[in-house]
């Protein structure tokens, strides 16, 4: 057991040796598809913004990356009611803790591409949900809760030790939002209440 905790704690120095810290910053859209994505950015401003380190485990083959991120989601759409169609746009602010294992090869010290597998958790900390220009904020009448967890999937490439370049596709596994709003149902515009969608970022590790 000795021999195990000294072999385990010479691990994890030399993983903190070659660790590097990192800010990132990237797009997020709630749409689940790229092409209604880059529709939906041009409706809606979201991104995502934070720190992450990145500790390699097993050379360029196995990467653990934890990071703390802002995330903004949300979406914009029409909803009919009575005889006319309401504008609805909803946005909300969460603090994430995202997980991410990277597993990939690396050429030379140019490249290293890698899959992604990406557990998270949030909390809410801010809202805003506009309809035809009346606004409600941060009162958390259309959540079922503000904590949030889920998993994303996707693939990125590192250049130079130094850029990261990701693509992830994202679900939330509990129901966040109840899809009513003024005591209104909407919830036919989101897919089970789960949101979900694709985010696309860029890292830039400092040291």
């Amino acid at each position: 057991m000795k021999k195990l905790f000294i072999v385990l704690a010479g691990l994890l120095i030399a993983a903190s040796a070659s660790a590097q810290l990192g800010i990132s910053a990237g797009l997020t859209s709630t749409a689940t598809s790229i092409k209604d994505a880059a529709k939906d950015i041009g409706n809606v401003n979201l991104f995502h913004a934070g720190l992450c380190y990145k500790i390699p485990l097993a050379g360029k083959v196995v990467t653990l990356q934890p990071g703390v991120i802002y995330n903004l989601k949300g979406t914009k759409f029409k909803e009919m009611e009575s005889v006319r169609d309401v504008n609805f746009e909803w946005k909300t602010g969460y603090i994430e803790v995202p997980v991410q294992l990277q597993i990939g090869f690396g050429i030379a010290d140019v490249v290293r591409i890698y899959g992604i597998a990406e557990p998270f958790a949030g909390i809410a900390i801010h809202n805003t949900v506009t309809a035809d220009g009346t606004t409600e904020k941060n009162t958390w009448d259309s959540f079922k809760q503000r904590l949030e967890w889920g998993a994303s999937l996707g693939a990125g490439v590192e250049f130079f030790k130094r850029v990261q370049v990701s693509v992830k596709y994202f679900w939330n596994f509990g129901n966040v939002f109840d899809g009513t709003f003024d005591g209104q149902d909407i919830a036919s515009n989101f897919s089970s209440s789960k949101i979900g969608g694709i985010s696309a970022s860029v890292a830039v590790l400092l040291f």
